[in-house]
């Protein structure tokens, strides 16, 4: 499963709890840097932004984003492979969430799990 394919069926969930979603965001942080993600969406007050990890420093890059970045809630979508031994010690950060899956179901699946836990 590729990263637009992810996006695709995240976007999918997203709208179908009532969000607005654009691709490709753009948010600027408290430090004045531009930070990008693959996803915003937006219901009412609740601002979500979704990034999804193919390395480590995908994750590491996260966590600073996330760190700079206060009135949002952020999650990095990361394959169970690519962090096999961080996941643990990883769980969440400041205002950052990880979100491990296996596979795409397994994606769906957790970002329903965390979305009814904050919007």
């Amino acid at each position: 499963m590729t990263t637009s394919e992810l996006v695709a069926r995240a976007e999918s969930v997203l709208r179908s709890r009532g969000f607005a979603v654009n691709r490709n965001a753009r948010v600027r942080g408290l430090s004045g840097f531009l930070h990008e993600f693959a996803l915003i969406a937006e219901k009412g007050i609740f601002t979500l932004l979704l990034d999804f990890a193919e390395k480590l420093l995908d994750i590491l890059v996260f966590l600073a984003k996330s760190i700079d970045l206060k009135g949002y809630n952020t999650i990095i979508a990361v394959r169970e492979d690519v962090l096999a031994e961080l996941a643990p010690t990883l769980g969440g950060y400041a205002r950052g969430n990880i979100l491990v899956y296996k596979d795409a179901e397994d994606f769906e699946r957790k970002l329903e799990q965390a979305l009814g836990r904050s919007a």
